[in-house]
């Protein structure tokens, strides 16, 4: 829906055959995971499924905010916040309760367990939202500045509108409402804004409250400590990740 020439190194589905392709392998992959949603084990088939329908539904309604947020200018950080849980942090908070219903925990484990995977969803999109702007393209497996010439409405977006001031300001709102802006001046222009601002910094700061919360409520689950290093290492690794 982005337009995306390259997703993780690879051209994507839409550039390297057509939309057809594309439209026509996201309804296969969607079935496929259907088809492993009913092999469930039958005392937990039900909530299993209302919990993929329901996380599916929650992914396409923050797919469609995502899609409205690119017109409008006064998107604040709490409407982000749930735009982002919606497109991407269900999908980790359902993935990791469900594991926990099949695995037959108890009703407050597989809650945290998915508050757990929804706040591991809010870091991996603040990641993303950090990689679009300084990542490295070797690694990050897509061009930088796509968020910038797309002005798509991230923390560093939100917060650059509603923080600079004087020129900053000025030159924000110009290269916003510039459609014909080419790259290689847009987007070194707006990152040299957020660079003045501090604002990798501050989202930084986010990302670090959140992997402190998250690790406080794999403190309250009851498991081994083997697994819950291992879920900590996956805290940190989303801190630092580069693709």
């Amino acid at each position: 829906m982005d337009r995306a020439d390259v997703r993780r190194g690879q051209p994507t589905v839409h550039r390297r055959w057509n939309d057809n392709v594309a439209i026509l392998s996201g309804d296969a992959m969607l079935t496929m995971a259907a088809q492993h949603i009913a092999q469930a084990p039958s005392q937990c088939a039900q909530q299993v499924m209302e919990l993929f329908n329901r996380t599916a539904m929650e992914i396409y309604e923050g797919q469609q905010w995502d899609m409205d947020f690119e017109h409008r200018d006064d998107v604040s950080a709490e409407e982000y916040l749930e735009m982002i849980r919606l497109k991407t942090s269900v999908l980790l908070g359902c993935a990791c309760e469900m594991g926990a219903l099949i695995a037959g925990a108890p009703h407050d484990t597989c809650e945290r367990f998915y508050k757990v995977g929804e706040q591991l969803g809010l870091m991996f999109q603040m990641q993303d939202d950090l990689l679009d702007v300084w990542g490295d393209p070797a690694t990050f497996g897509k061009e930088i500045g796509g968020d910038i010439m797309n002005n798509k409405k991230t923390f560093l977006l939100i917060d650059a509108i509603q923080q600079a001031q004087g020129d900053d300001a000025l030159e924000l709102r110009r290269w916003i409402h510039d459609e014909e802006a080419l790259r290689n001046m847009k987007v070194p222009a707006v990152t040299a804004i957020y660079e003045r601002l501090g604002l990798r910094q501050q989202l930084e700061q986010r990302m670090a409250t959140l992997a402190a919360d998250v690790k406080t409520q794999l403190s309250l689950i009851d498991m081994d400590e083997e697994h819950r290093k291992g879920f900590e290492r996956l805290v940190d690794n989303l801190l630092h990740r580069m693709s």
